[in-house]
C-alpha cells in the first residue's frame, strides 16, 4: 500500500526524537523497517524519500511536490534516488540540545510531567503517579480522604500540584515534584525496597502505595483496583494486581489459538498458583502485570506480545464475576520499561488522546491503541502494567477496536514477520497469534 503524505511527516518525526532522545539503534531499526514500505529516512544526509518520488528534508520536515518516475511507474531505490528533486527548504541548522530539554520541560503534549533530577532515579514512582492521577474517580476519592498518614498527604500534595498544572490556563503545564512522595515511601515498612537515590520496580511501588493507603482509610480509593481471590481451598485474599507470564501467554494463545482475555483466563488460573478465581464482581480498574524472563527481550517476543494484547476486555472472561455478567473494560494506560528506565503511555479521558509520559518530557503518541502498540514496538518498550478501566460504556467514545491492516500495523509487523501481513482473527475477535 502507498504510504500517504502523513503517515510519512509522523515516521519521520518519529525517528528525529528517537535521535534527540539518544536513543540512535531504535532509530535505525525503524529506518530499516519503513523501508519495506518504500520510505527511505537517510539520517546523515537529513533527507527523506519515497519509491514513488516524494521527497524532502529530515529536520524540519518538508515535503517536495509527488512526480512519477522516468518510466511512469514508482521508483526503486539505487540509481533513480538521485533524480530526485532537491527539498526547497535550505539544509536545517543544528539544533542545540539545551533548545530540545527546554521544549520537553514546557509540556508539548499539553499536560504536566514529573521531575525527576540527576541522581533520584524517581521514574519508577513517576510512572505510577501518572497512572493513578488519571483515574478520575481513584484521584477524586483520594483528594477527598481525611488522615494525616505521611503517604496519603504526600499523594495528595502530588496529585493538587498535577491537578493545578493541568489546569493552569493561558501557559504550558509545569512539571511537579514527587519528592515528599519518595522520602514518605522509603520511610515505611517497605522502605528497604525504594531506598532514596536507588531505582526501584513500579509494580512493587504500585501495590505499596495502595496497600499503605488501605490501611491508611483512604479504602473507596483503593476499591478501585482491589478484589478479592479466593484458591481451590476455600481461602481468599485481597490483590491489586492480577500478574500473568508473558512466556506462558504467549505459549497459550498461539497453542489454543485463543483471545488475550482467554489466554489471560488460562495462565491466571493455572493448578500452580491454586485454580484462583473471584468470587465477587471485578474491580473498576484491573491491572494487569506483565511478567518477563528479560529486562531486553528479542524484538519477535514483543512483537508477540504487543499483537496480542487487546484493547478491550470482558473482564468477567479473566477473572470471572458471581453472576456471570459480561464486564467490559478498555486499557487506559500502559507502565513501560526499557534500558533501566520506566515511562507511562496514558489515554486522556477527555479528548480520547494518548499521551508519553518520560519524566518532564510529555509527547502524544497518537489518537489510538495502534499508535501505542507502533509507539512500543519501535522504542522497544515493555508493558509492564496495564490497567483496564471497567466500564458497560465506551470510556471515550470509540467504537470496536481497530483491526489490523492499517498502516500503523502493518509497520509494527514488518520486522518481526518479514512482510507486511493482516493479522488472523479467532471467532470471538481477538488476534491469533502467527504460527
Amino acid at each position: 500500500p502507498r504510504v500517504d503524505d502523513g503517515q510519512v511527516r509522523t515516521v519521520v518525526e518519529h525517528i528525529v526524537a528517537l535521535v534527540r532522545q539518544g536513543e540512535i539503534g531504535e532509530a535505525e531499526a525503524l529506518t530499516g523497517e519503513v523501508k519495506q514500505l518504500g520510505l527511505y529516512v537517510e539520517l546523515q544526509q537529513q533527507r527523506w524519500h519515497t519509491a514513488d518520488g516524494r521527497a524532502g528534508a529530515v529536520e524540519p520536515f518538508t515535503m517536495s511536490s509527488s512526480r512519477p518516475s522516468a518510466n511512469g511507474c514508482g521508483g526503486a531505490p539505487g540509481a533513480e534516488a538521485s533524480e530526485l528533486p532537491n527539498p526547497s527548504a535550505a539544509r536545517p541548522q543544528p539544533v542545540s540540545l539545551a533548545s530540545v530539554m527546554r521544549e520537553q520541560e514546557r509540556g508539548k503534549g499539553g499536560a504536566a510531567g514529573i521531575l525527576n533530577p540527576r541522581g533520584e532515579f524517581n521514574c519508577f514512582l513517576s510512572v505510577v503517579v501518572q497512572a493513578l492521577w488519571h483515574v478520575r474517580d481513584f484521584r477524586d476519592a483520594v483528594m477527598a480522604s481525611e488522615g494525616d498518614d505521611t503517604i496519603l498527604c504526600a499523594l495528595q500534595e502530588t496529585f493538587a500540584g498535577l491537578t493545578a498544572a493541568n489546569g493552569a490556563a493561558g501557559a504550558p503545564p509545569q512539571p511537579v515534584s514527587v519528592e515528599s512522595l519518595r522520602v514518605a515511601l522509603s520511610a515505611t515498612d517497605a522502605g528497604a525496597r525504594f531506598r532514596l537515590g536507588d531505582m526501584a520496580d513500579a509494580a512493587e511501588a504500585f501495590e505499596a502505595l495502595l496497600e499503605r493507603l488501605r490501611d491508611c482509610g483512604a479504602g473507596r480509593a483503593v476499591g478501585q483496583f482491589e478484589y478479592d481471590m479466593h484458591d481451590s481451598v476455600g481461602g481468599s485474599y485481597p490483590q491489586f494486581v492480577l500478574y500473568a507470564n508473558v512466556d506462558d501467554i504467549i505459549t497459550t494463545a498461539n497453542l489454543q489459538r485463543v483471545p488475550f482475555e482467554s489466554a489471560l483466563r488460562l495462565v491466571t488460573s493455572d493448578s500452580a498458583v491454586g485454580n484462583r478465581k473471584t468470587g465477587q464482581s471485578p474491580p473498576s480498574v484491573l491491572t494487569l502485570g506483565l511478567v518477563w524472563a528479560s529486562s531486553r527481550p528479542p524484538k519477535e517476543q514483543l512483537s508477540h506480545m504487543l499483537d496480542l494484547i487487546d484493547e478491550r476486555l470482558d473482564l468477567a472472561k479473566v477473572i470471572g464475576a458471581p453472576d456471570g455478567a459480561s464486564a467490559p473494560a478498555q486499557l487506559v494506560g500502559l507502565v513501560c520499561y526499557q534500558a533501566s528506565h520506566y515511562c507511562a503511555i496514558v489515554r486522556d479521558e477527555e479528548s480520547g488522546t494518548w499521551r508519553q509520559f518520560d519524566d518532564t518530557a510529555v509527547t502524544v503518541v497518537g489518537e489510538s491503541w495502534l499508535d501505542v502498540r507502533f509507539k512500543c514496538h519501535s522504542s522497544r518498550y515493555q508493558p509492564a502494567l496495564a490497567l483496564y478501566q471497567n466500564t458497560r460504556e465506551p470510556a471515550f467514545g470509540g467504537g470496536a477496536a481497530e483491526a489490523g491492516g492499517t498502516w500503523a500495523n502493518m509497520a509494527t509487523r514488518c520486522a518481526a514477520r518479514g512482510g507486511i501481513t493482516e493479522p488472523s482473527r479467532t471467532p470471538s475477535g481477538g488476534v491469533a497469534a502467527a504460527a
